[in-house]
């Protein structure tokens, strides 16, 4: 097709949009845009792509230069067609229903155009590139909108699957009013998806897979009117407590209710009533020993649970411990009920294959992190070393440190957002100083790029969001202890 088509052989062609669309709309596009960008041809027509050909990303999380990363977001949306591995399950039936894939696909040929410009922010360069596309090809302006809306917004669901709660309703409200449509949310969810995906093998985790279509459908049915959160109104709330009380046995409605009671209500929206059963039956063992863990493989890595009483710093510790391991911290909830006992779940990637490799480890771990919060065993001995190893091999890439607050993000907590560069045990130096100054964490979202940490947490201090001036002494404090 591309070789024979009559608009293609000349040099410095102007090829009608309607033929590009053509392209662009077909089942396999990469199939056909990935010879024409070897063969020259695709930057004859989108001379916009020039600015990135070959143009390599300077960081150890981008593996691909900018036109081989563009290239490979689409491959990935076409290979939906049968998805080569759980991950693109679910997003499959979105693409294979999509109406106007030209859209999608152009925006994904021009997104990281402004990579390659002089500009301070590639997006508004990218912006730029599509404007003189646009003109030149002659799109409607109602295409030229819906595509200028991708690349515009093309950042925001990732940013908002790693540095917001997705449980939280107002995350959900906001996302969607940036959205406005569900045409909008598909193509958008279509592009983070392949985005991702294409930044390098292991950029898509499961975990992340997993978190990018949970925000998907909770923002689908924000838009449908028909909110997750509406699912916990009062009237639903006897349903939860008699599939509970069938999980869980038939134990007495009054104990669940007892354990239940205090519980932040995102705690139903995160967890399943199955787990929730789950989480009871340990709670109903607190008699005979304080403290209750569960450790699970999953997909993504393994989670662990805890139930004990609230304590100082048994965040940090508990992450602390985790890191002392070589466990890859993902994702950390934190509950406490109206009794002061509290609920942490840590989602982790065992990076080093310890747990799964050698099953003898499962015990010595969960022996290791009960005795740290026992006070049997110091945690410090347990860090030193694998800081020690770490420090011996320096960083490949100076990250800057920045600490920043949200207080609109949510209606209950204070969004604290820390850029910094990754090491051992970073998380438990962060835990231990929100903990010195009387931070409670009720979120934990944990992510990595490259060499680079972005953690955020959601914040309050007994009960409340933080004010302004605990605000400014804990960005000093952060900054003295990670800077």
């Amino acid at each position: 097709y591309v070789v024979s088509h009559s608009e293609l052989p000349a040099r410095n062609l102007v090829m009608s949009w309607d033929t590009l669309k053509e392209i662009l709309a077909a089942d396999y596009p990469g199939m056909a845009l990935r010879p024409m960008h070897r063969l020259g041809i695709l930057m004859e027509i989108l001379p916009e792509l020039r600015a990135i050909d070959s143009l390599v990303v300077r960081d150890f999380y981008h593996r691909y230069t900018v036109d081989e990363h563009s290239l490979r977001t689409i491959e990935h949306l076409q290979a939906l067609a049968d998805p080569p591995d759980a991950r693109g399950t679910q997003f499959a039936p979105v693409w294979k229903m999509q109406e106007r894939r030209d859209l999608l696909i152009f925006a994904l040929l021009l997104h990281d155009t402004g990579k390659g410009m002089a500009v301070e922010n590639h997006v508004q360069g990218s912006l730029t590139a599509l404007a003189s596309a646009a003109s030149r090809l002659e799109l409607l302006p109602e295409e030229e909108a819906e595509v200028r809306f991708l690349i515009e917004h093309h950042l925001d669901m990732s940013a908002t699957v790693q540095r917001r709660d997705i449980f939280d309703p107002t995350t959900v409200s906001a996302f969607a009013a940036t959205v406005g449509t569900l045409e909008r949310l598909q193509r958008l969810c279509l592009l983070t998806y392949a985005d991702i995906h294409a930044v390098n093998p292991e950029a898509l985790t499961p975990w992340k897979a997993e978190m990018l279509w949970q925000l998907f459908v909770a923002t689908a049915n924000h838009l449908s009117r028909s909110l997750d959160r509406d699912r916990l109104h009062a009237s639903d709330e006897n349903l939860l407590l008699e599939q509970i009380q069938t999980a869980a046995g038939g134990a007495p409605r009054t104990e669940i209710e007892r354990f239940l009671e205090g519980f932040p209500r995102r705690y139903l929206a995160v967890h399943s009533a199955s787990e929730i059963a789950g989480h009871f039956l340990l709670y109903r063992k607190l008699a005979s020993a304080p403290l209750q863990t569960e450790l699970k493989a999953e997909s993504h890595g393994f989670s662990l649970t805890l139930l004990t009483a609230d304590r100082p710093r048994l965040f940090s510790t508990i992450a602390g411990v985790l890191a002392a391991w070589g466990m890859n911290i993902i994702k950390a909830d934190a509950f406490a009920n109206a009794a002061g006992v509290v609920l942490d779940t840590f989602h982790f990637a065992d990076l080093h294959r310890t747990l799964e490799l050698n099953p003898s480890e499962v015990d010595r771990f969960q022996k290791s992190l009960s005795d740290v919060l026992s006070g049997k065993a110091a945690l410090e001995p347990l860090l030193q070393s694998r800081e020690s190893a770490s420090r011996a091999r320096p960083p490949k890439v100076a990250v800057s440190t920045a600490v920043n607050f949200d207080d609109a993000a949510s209606t209950h907590s204070t969004l604290l957002e820390i850029v910094t560069q990754d090491r051992p045990g970073l998380l438990y130096d962060m835990g231990a100083a929100l903990a010195r100054l009387d931070c409670n964490i009720e979120v934990a979202l944990i992510d990595t790029e490259g060499q680079k940490a972005i953690d955020v947490f959601y914040l309050t201090s007994r009960g409340k969001k933080l004010d302004a001036q605990k605000r400014e002494v804990l960005r000093e404090v952060l900054e003295g202890t990670i800077g």
